[in-house]
């Protein structure tokens, strides 16, 4: 399948948006545990869930949002991101997280052709007056 020239400035315009704003916003509470959040960047479903080890971390996440972090065990990391409405898996994996980090799934794509990129945010903050990419 081949994406017009927009979509692709599209996914590319939205990983490094993510990448420039999405910072951690708190820490896991041990080295077996992580935080992990859901951003939704398809126009194909206006609402969809995160679950972990079938555990909801973020329910109903519309288009352009991201929801907010939920504690998940890093020895088992299941994951699959559902349509709200129905329930229907989009996107699996099994990512390696690792304790006391900060990630967002990124969901883009279209429907029939969802892909999940994992970001781990552990940037440090800049200096005063200066930017961080």
């Amino acid at each position: 399948m081949r994406f017009t020239p927009w979509a692709t400035r599209l996914v590319l315009t939205l990983s490094v948006t993510a990448t420039a704003f999405l910072t951690g916003c708190g820490s896991g509470s041990g080295s077996n545990s992580t935080q992990v959040r859901l951003l939704n960047a398809t126009r194909s479903y206006p609402a969809l869930d995160l679950t972990v080890n079938d555990k909801t971390i973020n329910s109903k996440v519309a288009y352009a949002t991201a929801g907010t972090y939920g504690g998940v065990d890093t020895s088992s990391t299941a994951s699959k991101v559902l349509t709200s409405d129905v329930g229907t898996s989009v996107s699996a994996t099994t990512p390696t997280l690792n304790g006391g980090s900060n990630y967002t799934y990124i969901t883009y794509g279209f429907a029939g052709a969802i892909r999940t990129t994992l970001l781990q945010e552990n940037q440090a903050a800049p200096d005063a007056n200066k930017a961080s990419l």
